[in-house]
């Protein structure tokens, strides 16, 4: 590559940083209003979107995907069951295992945060065309699965590596 196009490179990829920061701030604090509205705190939100997703969990498996210890996954489930929002069973191929799922509040009230977020989505999407819209969507999971990957190593030049820094290399 030639200096030109390595500046341009450089410019590019300094724009997309700060492009992708500047979302995410913005997107997190719109998140954190259409969790709010609905009654819900960011891990009570999370909990209920990956119940209905996933299906009932187990302790251990909320703890795991919130990337808390089970004491704490454990304070969280007990919260949301106290609101109604979450109920407890047991697991028919192993009754020792108990598992937690959505009770029908918690249905509503991830409804209601959904549809809240859709509202907040389209509003600043709405400058945009389907098309747009689409290749926004398309060049976002290209990223997503870049980054579930490993990324790119920078030391040996490959992606998938994992995200050794440019100093690591020396």
């Amino acid at each position: 590559m030639d200096s030109a196009s390595q500046a341009e490179l450089d410019s590019l990829l300094d724009e997309l940083d700060a492009t992708l920061h500047r979302v995410g701030r913005l997107v997190a604090s719109r998140q954190a209003e259409f969790v709010r509205d609905a009654g819900l705190s960011a891990s009570q939100y999370m909990v209920l979107k990956a119940l209905d997703s996933e299906g009932p969990m187990r302790v251990s498996d909320v703890a795991s995907m919130l990337g808390v210890k089970n004491p704490a996954a454990s304070g969280l489930i007990q919260s949301l069951e106290e609101d109604g929002l979450l109920q407890r069973g047991g697991d028919a191929s192993d009754n020792r295992v108990v598992l937690v799922d959505m009770a029908p509040a918690g249905r509503a009230a991830l409804a209601r945060s959904e549809a809240y977020r859709r509202r907040i989505i389209s509003g600043f999407t709405a400058a945009l065309s389907l098309e747009d819209l689409r290749t926004l969507v398309r060049i976002h999971g290209i990223l997503a699965d870049s980054l579930a990957r490993g990324g790119f190593d920078y030391v040996s030049g490959h992606p998938g590596q994992g995200f050794a820094s440019p100093e690591e290399g020396k």
